[in-house]
């Protein structure tokens, strides 16, 4: 039996979907009925053909925050899949994020050593790796970053720490440093989120780089790793480094929406920010642009998966096709 949290998120839900075409026997935990049918519907989306495969997922109700649910999640499972995490830039959401990422990912941990589990696949993310130098490439063995400038790298850093201590304890697990993950998702979350953005009418880019990496490529690379030998190790998975400005661009054509055509300067980023911040204290919404994700539009960061592909062979989809198919995802939605 196999358990997976976050599964109702991006990379959750692909690899939920790659699994059930696999035939395995799932168990996914999940906080309530509205996203039980959030989830189910996104997966009829995703599906490329009329597929029943929902039926025999069994549903666990609970959070990684409350340890009676999960160890009643835990009961019988042997291997999983730890996808469940906070993804925010706001102020506001710090102590809310650090809790679930951090204390969430020890609770998981934990009931891993405890319920003898065979295998954990943990997804943390390209920001719990030290950066390079300046047009250097960044690799898994740069280690951590330090500092908590960035509440979400602190956050992440902190959870990927609390799998070694599970490790150091005997457990057998991998992690995963996925870039910026690109797929049909909620609408609401995540990149599914840009592209609807874009849609909408995007007037401004910036000219930092990173890392984007489709979401069923993170999926294949999670099983790959769970049915593989390896342990205690780590692997960025990340298909190409794109400027935002070649990213939206590229949303664009496919959504047959005109691009962005205007460049914002860390000078225009920095007053953008301050006015989405007041603005959002008087309309009571979280700001969509706010200081750290402004400034981080301006880095030029470069990942490489070169461990990966080394190691196994992997072949990674072409940014392109993945923009393409979101592209037309969308318009099923």
């Amino acid at each position: 039996m196999i358990l997976i949290t976050g599964g109702t998120g991006l990379a959750g839900s692909h690899l939920v979907l790659q699994l059930l075409r696999k035939g395995e026997k799932l168990k996914i935990l999940i906080r309530s009925e509205s996203s039980k049918s959030i989830f189910e519907n996104l997966i009829k989306i995703l599906a490329e053909e009329n597929e029943n495969h929902l039926k025999t997922v069994e549903y666990s109700f609970g959070d990684i925050l409350d340890k009676a649910s999960l160890e009643e999640a835990f009961v019988g499972v042997t291997h999983v899949y730890h996808c469940a995490a906070m993804v925010s830039f706001n102020r506001s959401d710090r102590k809310k994020m650090l809790d679930t990422n951090i204390r969430g990912t020890a609770n998981v941990v934990n009931c891993c050593l405890e319920h003898g589990v065979k295998k954990l696949v943990h997804v943390s993310s390209v920001a719990a790796v030290k950066s390079s130098a300046e047009n250097k490439k960044i690799v898994e063995d740069n280690g951590w970053p330090t500092g908590k400038n960035l509440d979400y790298a602190y956050s992440k850093t902190e959870s990927e720490f609390e799998v070694w201590r599970g490790i150091s304890e005997g457990l057998n697990a991998v992690i995963v440093n996925p870039s910026v993950i690109l797929g049909f998702g909620d609408p609401k979350k995540s990149s599914t989120k840009l592209f609807g953005r874009v849609k909408q009418g995007m007037k401004f880019f910036t000219r930092g780089i990173t890392g984007f990496v489709d979401a069923e490529d993170v999926a294949r690379a999670m099983v790959m790793l769970m049915e593989s030998d390896v342990q205690a190790e780590r692997y960025i998975v990340n298909a190409e480094n794109l400027s935002y400005e070649e990213l939206f661009a590229k949303m664009a054509g496919a959504l047959k929406v005109k691009p962005p055509k205007h460049y914002a300067g860390r000078f225009l980023t920095e007053i953008a920010w301050r006015a989405e911040f007041f603005l959002s204290l008087i309309l009571f919404k979280k700001p969509i642009l706010t200081k750290g994700t402004a400034r981080t539009s301006h880095v030029k960061q470069y990942y490489s998966s070169d461990k990966l592909t080394n190691a196994f062979n992997f072949k990674f989809t072409s940014i392109d096709n993945t923009i393409k198919r979101v592209a037309s995802l969308m318009e099923l939605a």
